[in-house]
């Protein structure tokens, strides 16, 4: 996993922030929540699996030695666009319009979405459960 991050981050150092999933290559999907560890160690020991991890950064922190947090999240997604190469179910980046959900199925819940309301994302979660996925979600803030 670290050769493809290694090979497919387009710049000398960065901080992402993100998670590690389970990658079905044989039915094209993310697997069940959980499954992490199993297949982190059946890799190791190197078994062939349809099952691989999947790294997927949803945010950048740091480019080189200079911290990008003060910039706003819609900044660091351009950023973060720019300095990830996604590789499909090796290396993925999750951002409200691209990434992971500009290869999202017909029919099927993205897997971000900016909320605006409180109904957005009571709809949202509802949509995550029933599908078992899990999400990320974005806040604009409000300064009232």
């Amino acid at each position: 996993m670290a050769k493809i991050i290694q090979e497919n981050i387009l710049v000398d150092r960065c901080i992402l922030d993100g998670e590690m999933l389970v990658w079905d290559t044989s039915t094209n999907r993310f697997a069940e929540f959980g499954s992490n560890q199993e297949i982190a160690k059946a890799a190791k020991e190197g078994f062939d699996s349809d099952r691989q991890l999947c790294y997927i950064a949803f945010d950048i922190l740091y480019v080189g030695d200079t911290s990008v947090i003060h910039q706003s999240l819609k900044e660091r997604h351009e950023l973060l666009r720019k300095v990830v190469k996604p590789l499909k179910g090796r290396l993925e980046i999750l951002v409200p319009n691209g990434g992971l959900n500009a290869h999202c199925p017909s029919g099927e819940p993205c897997w971000s979405l900016v909320a605006y309301t409180v109904d957005d994302v009571q709809r949202f979660f509802k949509e995550t459960i029933e599908n078992r996925l899990e999400s990320a979600y974005e806040f604009p803030l409000c300064i009232c």
